[in-house]
Protein backbone atom coordinates (compact mmCIF):
# COMPACT_ATOMS: atom_id res chain seq x y z
CA UNK A 1 0.00 0.00 0.00
CA UNK A 2 0.72 3.64 -0.62
CA UNK A 3 -0.64 7.10 -0.29
CA UNK A 4 0.71 10.62 0.29
CA UNK A 5 -0.51 12.11 3.64
CA UNK A 6 -3.33 15.26 3.04
CA UNK A 7 -3.60 18.66 4.48
CA UNK A 8 -0.52 19.71 3.93
CA UNK A 9 0.98 16.82 1.47
CA UNK A 10 4.04 16.68 2.55
CA UNK A 11 4.65 13.02 3.08
CA UNK A 12 4.34 9.74 1.68
CA UNK A 13 3.22 6.68 3.06
CA UNK A 14 4.44 2.80 1.87
CA UNK A 15 3.18 0.02 3.57
CA UNK A 16 5.65 -3.68 3.40
CA UNK A 17 5.32 -6.55 4.55
CA UNK A 18 8.63 -9.01 5.48
CA UNK A 19 10.31 -10.45 8.28
CA UNK A 20 12.70 -7.36 8.95
CA UNK A 21 12.85 -4.24 7.54
CA UNK A 22 15.43 -4.90 5.04
CA UNK A 23 12.92 -5.37 1.78
CA UNK A 24 11.64 -1.48 2.71
CA UNK A 25 15.19 0.17 3.20
CA UNK A 26 16.29 -1.94 -0.31
CA UNK A 27 12.93 -0.03 -2.13
CA UNK A 28 14.30 3.25 -0.73
CA UNK A 29 17.35 3.09 -1.56
CA UNK A 30 16.92 2.38 -4.73
CA UNK A 31 14.43 4.67 -5.18
CA UNK A 32 15.28 7.20 -8.42
CA UNK A 33 13.74 9.68 -6.47
CA UNK A 34 16.08 9.14 -3.52
CA UNK A 35 18.86 8.44 -5.64
CA UNK A 36 18.40 11.56 -7.71
CA UNK A 37 18.27 13.65 -4.94
CA UNK A 38 14.18 14.99 -4.91
CA UNK A 39 13.32 13.12 -1.91
CA UNK A 40 16.17 13.69 1.21
CA UNK A 41 15.01 12.11 4.26
CA UNK A 42 13.07 8.71 4.55
CA UNK A 43 12.84 6.18 7.22
CA UNK A 44 11.40 2.44 7.80
CA UNK A 45 9.59 2.24 11.29
CA UNK A 46 7.40 -0.82 12.37
CA UNK A 47 3.95 -0.92 12.38
CA UNK A 48 2.02 -2.92 14.54
CA UNK A 49 -1.64 -4.45 12.62
CA UNK A 50 -4.31 -4.38 15.18
CA UNK A 51 -7.09 -4.63 12.89
CA UNK A 52 -7.42 -7.11 9.87
CA UNK A 53 -5.69 -10.16 8.81
CA UNK A 54 -1.77 -9.86 8.72
CA UNK A 55 -1.12 -12.66 5.94
CA UNK A 56 1.75 -15.03 6.05
CA UNK A 57 1.89 -15.00 10.37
Amino acid sequence: MAGALADPVDRVVLVFQGEDASAAESFAQNDPYVQHGLITHWEVRPWTVVLGEQKGH
